[in-house]
């Protein structure tokens, strides 16, 4: 477990699969007043889906901040070519 981050994910890792207590606030930059706001305990499949879904309905590129300590498997998809059209931003959950 990685505690005291504040400004970055907490990541607890059990079994090999990591587990994210973030809160999510997923925004269409194309309306700022459009904000959805998940909070919960995700999976990394869950973020992984999301951003597959967003993918698939045609954000080519999708931008993320999960901090320094999330796992490097998820960066490899935050850059695609085109406009940004979500900023998928997790917050730790107090």
């Amino acid at each position: 477990e990685l505690d005291n981050l504040h400004e970055n994910l907490t990541i607890s890792t059990e079994s090999e699969k990591e587990s994210i207590r973030i809160e999510t606030y997923v925004v269409d930059t194309s309306d700022k007043k459009s904000t959805h706001n998940l909070k919960s305990v995700y999976p990394v499949d869950f973020i992984l889906g999301i951003t597959n879904t967003l993918y698939n309905l045609g954000m080519r590129e999708i931008e993320m901040s999960f901090g320094t300590e999330f796992p490097m498997r998820l960066s490899s998809l935050l850059h695609e070519t085109g406009k940004v059209i979500y900023y998928i931003a997790p917050r730790i959950i107090d």
